[in-house]
């Protein structure tokens, strides 16, 4: 069993107080400069790493992740060239800032992470190249339990923490600081319901694992052998939540909270509206672990869950196809309150009779009730009025 402390903690803690020390130096922009200049003359039989999407923490001595600043720092920092990498569900913008950053140091293989995995392992081995693992690594596990040693120094009142799981390095190392400061502290760990990898291996299931997920960040198939010893001898329980519910807590952090949040770091607030029960009464710490959410798929999930709370609505209404029908249709929904945002007037195709059309229109509404008003005044009207895009809805 590999043993990590509250002092592997509060000394990972220490080395990012030092990193942080280092960004806000005024010499820091000529210093990195400088040191990738030396990096990339460095002769390609010398040391290398190679790591992989979300590979490791601020702990480690060879931190990199996806993001542009990281890995100038990564460079600046250890004087040896990395090779940074995704897997091709790795969404797109992260993607394209890897591949920026590390250009000819780039490589894209692998559907996913577990495929990720094995062709950074076999590349490493290939190349005689140092694999740093994401998330089965002590010093990586120290590093992220860091934010528990943070969270509780900030609101010492938190009683309840919930941490999205993929591999488990994040809940792991959390969960080994947030014991070792208070042992009656509970630790409720979330994976989507798609992929229960941790959920299985503690439980003893074997819930199927498939599909494209929200939460692709925490989409891990098989979870880490330290993390699984630690989150079954440390995590209290382990949830799953849907991705209707990832949806509906990405949504509302960007409502209530103005937060932009990926679906992996939205997980801990699905679990609490999926399971208000399992913590009722309780003071929450929540972990947003990341914001990487491609743009288009972010305008989607608004979108849906607009749908869902009955302000954005598709309604199919049967027309007899004589003149004022459409103008009479606008005026009920004008007088109801309702926008007009999109109008389809379908005679071609369509079931209706010759002598009949379909109008397909998407309106905007306050909320499910003013929803519900404005199709009872136009079924009131004589109009034959069904909800067409509604999810969750009634009609």
């Amino acid at each position: 069993m590999t043993t990590i402390t509250l002092t592997e903690v509060r000394l990972a803690l220490v080395r990012l107080d030092l990193v942080h020390e280092f960004e806000t130096s005024s010499h820091r922009k000529s210093y990195i400069e400088h040191i990738v200049i030396r990096a990339e003359a460095i002769d390609s039989t010398g040391r290398e790493l190679v790591g992989w999407g979300e590979c490791a923490s601020p702990s480690s001595p060879f931190y990199c992740a996806e993001t542009t600043q990281t890995c100038w720092d990564a460079l600046g920092n250890f004087l040896v060239p990395m090779v940074l990498g995704a897997a091709w569900e790795t969404p797109a913008d992260a993607a394209h800032l890897t591949a920026k950053v590390a250009g000819n140091n780039f490589a894209r293989a692998g559907l996913d992470m577990a495929c990720w995995d094995l062709f950074a392992q076999a590349h490493g081995r290939q190349h005689g190249l140092t694999f740093i693992h994401p998330y089965d690594d002590p010093l990586v596990i120290a590093g992220q339990g860091t934010i528990a040693l943070e969270m509780l120094q900030a609101v010492p009142v938190i009683d309840t923490l919930v941490v999205p799981v993929g591999g488990g390095g994040l809940i792991s190392g959390m969960a080994v600081a947030a014991k070792g400061l208070k042992p009656d502290v509970r630790i409720i760990g979330v994976q989507a319901a798609l992929y229960p990898s941790m959920y299985n291996a503690v439980k003893h299931q074997s819930l199927p694992m498939r599909g494209d997920t929200l939460a692709e960040g925490i989409a891990v198939k098989a979870p880490g052998r330290i993390t699984t010893e630690i989150v079954e001898r440390l995590v209290d329980d382990i949830v799953l939540v849907t991705e209707d519910e990832l949806e509906r807590a990405v949504s509302m952090l960007i409502a209530i909270e103005k937060t932009v949040v990926e679906g992996a770091g939205a997980a801990g607030l699905a679990a609490m509206l999926a399971h208000p029960q399992l913590f009722h009464g309780r003071n929450v710490g929540l972990v947003l672990c990341g914001g990487n959410i491609d743009t288009r798929l972010l305008a989607s999930v608004l979108t849906r869950e607009l749908a869902r709370e009955g302000r954005l609505s598709q309604l199919a209404i049967d027309l007899v196809d004589r003149p004022g029908q459409l103008a009479a249709v606008a005026t009920l929904l004008g007088e109801a309150g309702a926008n007009i945002v999109e109008v389809s007037h379908q005679q071609t195709f369509s079931a209706l009779p010759a002598k009949a059309t379909l109008l397909e229109v998407v309106i905007e509404t306050r909320d499910r009730e003013h929803l519900d008003e404005t199709v009872a005044r136009m079924r009131g009207a004589g109009f034959h009025v069904e909800v067409q895009s509604n999810p969750g809805g009634r009609h």
